[in-house]
C-alpha cells in the first residue's frame, strides 16, 4: 500500500461468456426469403468492490445470468415493392438473488445468518416479443420511398441490475446506489424516407423519424419501509422509470464532378428528450439539490428534459480531390497538382445542454456545467445551452518518387481556422467569466496577506492595505508566523512578489497585491480551461518501399 497503509479500495471483476449463435437464410420461392435465428449467451460474472477500512458502499455479488432471442424475418419482393415483416423473442435471467423488501436485513433484531435463506428472493425473468415492418418502393423512376415501424428492447446491463444487491444498509448510508429487478428497456421507432437521384452525380436522401423511449433505468429516490425503527426512508433505486422521444430529420446530399471531386453535405435535426442523460442523472444531479419547498431533495423531472448530448442543429460536410499522377500532363499545373490530395471536413452543431444556477447562490459561484447545483437552480434542468461547436479540419497530401521510393508528404490540420469552442461555462453567469468568482478568490488573498503581517507589528497599513515589507533578505529573520515559529520564507517570497507585480520599492500596495492575486489564479480563469483544443497541425512524410 500506499506509504506503508491499506489501499483505499480493494476491487476485482471476472465475466466468462459461453455463446452460441445460429442463421438460416432461405430463398423459398421467387417473391419469398425467410431468414432465421437465435442466440444464446451464459454469463457467470462477479464482482469484489469494497474499502479497505469499511464496509461503506461496497458491491459484491456472484451471479450466471442468461440470455437468449430468437427472431423470424420474411422479405417479399413483389418487384417494384418490397415488403419485410418479422417478430423477436427476448429473454434475460439474471441468476442471482436480493433482498425481499429493504437492503437492511443483518441488524434486524433477532437476526441470525442462517435465516438468510429467508429473506432472499430470485431476480425475476423479463421477456418480451417485438415486431418490426418495413416497406419500400419507387415514386418515380428516380425516387424512392421507403417505410419502417419497429419495437425494441434493451437489455439492462447486469451491473446496473446486481449494484449494491448484497450490501446491508446498516454498513452503509441513504447515499449508496442500489439495482433492482429491472425489465427491459423499450422503445417505439417509425421512419420514413426519400432518396431521389438527380443524376448519376448528385443524389439527394431525407429522412424522418420519430423514437418513443419507454421505461427505461433510471434512479430514484423510492421511499421504502425501514424495519429498525418501523420507519420510512428514501433509498436510491434503479428503477425502470425513464421515459422520453427523440425525433428528427436528417438530409443528406452526395456529389461527384468527374474523377476528381466528391462531396457530401448533410444537415439534423434532433430533438432528444428523457428525464435523464443516463440512468444516474437524478441521483447524482436533481437528488442533490434541496427544494425551495420545506428542504427536501428536488423531485425527478415529471416531463422529459432535453439530453445532454442533444445537438439540435448539426451540419457537416466533407470535400475530396483527388488529382491523377497522368493530371494534364506537360503543363505547368499539371506538374503542380498531380498526385496532389485535398481532403477537408467541416462541422457545426449547436452547442450540448446544461443546468444554470441562481445567479444569487453564493455557494454556486464555482460550479460550472456537469456539477450539480449548491442550493437553486435557474430554471429547468438542461434549459440553457452552451455555444455552438464549430470545426474546419484539413490533410493535404503531395505524392512524388525518388528513386526507388514512393514517397508521400502530407499535413494535417484539425480545427485549421482556431475557431474557439467553449466547453465549460460558469453556471451561475453562463460564461467563461464570473466576477462573484474573482471576487472571493481576492477576498481570501488579502485576507491571507492581511493576517501574515498583522503578526509583525508595524509592517500593515489598515486605512489602505498597504504592506512595508522587510528591507533585506537577511531582515526577513525576525519574521514571525500567527504560531511564533520563524516566517523568513514567507517574507522572502512576499518580496520577489512585489518587485515582480510592482515597482521593487519595498511597499506592496493593495494593487500589487491584487496583481498578483490574479496571477496566482491564472489557471483557473485562463480560457484554456473553457474551450477546447485550438489550432493542431502535423507535417510528415510516408515511405512505401
Amino acid at each position: 500500500g500506499f506509504g506503508g497503509t491499506a489501499p483505499g479500495v480493494l476491487n476485482t471483476a471476472s465475466e466468462n461468456r459461453l455463446i452460441g449463435k445460429a442463421n438460416l437464410d432461405w430463398q423459398l420461392d421467387r417473391y419469398n426469403r425467410l431468414k432465421f435465428g437465435g442466440e444464446y449467451t451464459k454469463y457467470k460474472t462477479s464482482t469484489y468492490n469494497q474499502g479497505a477500512t469499511n464496509q461503506s458502499f461496497s458491491d459484491i455479488w456472484l451471479a450466471k445470468p442468461t440470455r437468449y432471442n430468437f427472431f423470424a424475418e420474411d422479405r417479399l419482393d413483389l418487384g417494384d415493392v418490397v415488403l419485410v415483416g418479422g417478430l423477436r423473442y427476448d429473454y434475460f435471467d439474471v441468476g442471482a438473488s436480493k433482498w425481499k423488501d429493504f437492503p437492511r436485513i443483518s441488524s434486524a433484531p433477532g437476526f441470525t445468518p442462517d435465516q438468510l435463506d429467508a429473506y432472499l428472493e430470485p431476480f425475476k425473468s423479463h421477456n418480451y416479443l417485438s415486431p418490426h415492418v418495413q416497406v419500400a418502393f419507387p415514386v418515380t423512376e428516380r425516387t424512392n420511398f421507403r417505410l419502417s415501424y419497429a419495437q425494441q428492447v434493451q437489455q439492462p446491463d447486469f451491473s446496473v441490475v446486481l449494484f449494491g444487491s448484497n450490501t446491508d444498509l446498516s454498513i452503509t448510508n441513504t447515499n449508496n446506489n442500489y439495482g433492482s429487478d429491472l425489465d427491459f428497456g423499450k422503445s417505439i421507432l417509425f421512419e420514413f424516407g426519400v432518396r431521389h437521384a438527380f443524376s448519376d452525380d448528385m443524389v439527394l436522401d431525407v429522412t424522418v423519424y420519430n423514437k418513443d423511449n419507454l421505461a427505461n433505468p433510471a434512479g430514484r429516490l423510492i421511499p421504502l419501509n425501514d424495519p429498525i425503527g418501523n420507519k420510512r426512508n428514501d433509498i436510491r433505486l434503479t428503477v425502470n422509470q425513464d421515459f422520453g422521444n427523440t425525433r428528427g430529420l436528417d438530409m443528406r446530399l452526395d456529389r461527384r464532378f468527374g474523377n476528381i471531386f466528391n462531396g457530401s453535405l448533410a444537415y439534423s435535426f434532433q430533438d432528444a428528450r428523457n428525464t435523464g442523460s443516463d440512468p444516474y442523472s437524478y441521483i447524482n444531479y436533481g437528488s442533490r439539490i434541496l427544494s425551495g419547498l420545506g428542504g427536501t431533495n428536488a423531485a425527478p423531472p415529471q416531463q422529459a428534459q432535453p439530453v445532454g448530448t442533444s445537438r439540435p442543429h448539426n451540419i457537416a460536410g466533407q470535400m475530396a480531390f483527388n488529382f491523377p499522377a497522368d493530371y494534364k500532363q506537360g503543363s505547368v499545373v499539371g506538374a503542380i497538382l498531380k498526385r496532389v490530395g485535398v481532403f477537408s471536413i467541416f462541422r457545426y452543431a449547436s452547442g450540448t445542454p446544461y443546468t444554470r444556477c441562481s445567479s444569487d447562490d453564493l455557494g454556486s459561484v464555482e460550479v460550472t456545467n456537469g456539477i450539480p447545483c449548491a442550493r437553486e437552480l435557474a430554471g429547468d434542468f438542461n434549459a440553457a445551452r452552451l455555444p455552438a461547436f464549430k470545426e474546419f479540419n484539413l490533410r493535404v497530401t503531395k505524392g512524388f518518387a525518388i528513386g526507388k521510393l514512393d514517397l508521400t508528404a502530407y499535413m494535417d490540420g484539425r480545427n485549421i481556422l482556431n475557431l474557439k469552442n467553449i466547453g465549460t461555462v460558469y453556471t451561475t453567469t453562463g460564461s467563461t467569466v464570473n466576477p462573484e468568482s474573482q471576487a472571493q478568490a481576492w477576498t481570501a488573498d488579502s485576507t491571507t496577506f492581511a493576517s501574515f503581517w498583522t503578526k509583525n507589528p508595524g509592517t500593515y497599513d489598515a486605512a489602505t492595505g498597504n504592506i512595508t515589507l522587510a528591507p533585506s533578505n537577511a531582515a526577513c529573520g525576525n519574521y514571525q508566523d500567527a504560531s511564533g515559529n520563524s516566517a523568513a520564507p514567507t517574507c522572502y517570497y512576499y518580496r520577489k512578489s512585489e518587485q515582480r507585480f510592482g515597482n521593487g520599492d519595498g511597499i506592496y500596495t493593495l494593487a500589487e497585491q491584487r496583481r498578483a492575486s490574479d496571477s496566482n489564479r491564472l489557471a483557473t480563469y485562463h480560457i484554456s480551461r473553457f474551450a477546447f483544443a485550438g489550432r493542431i497541425v502535423r507535417f510528415g512524410m510516408e515511405v512505401n518501399f
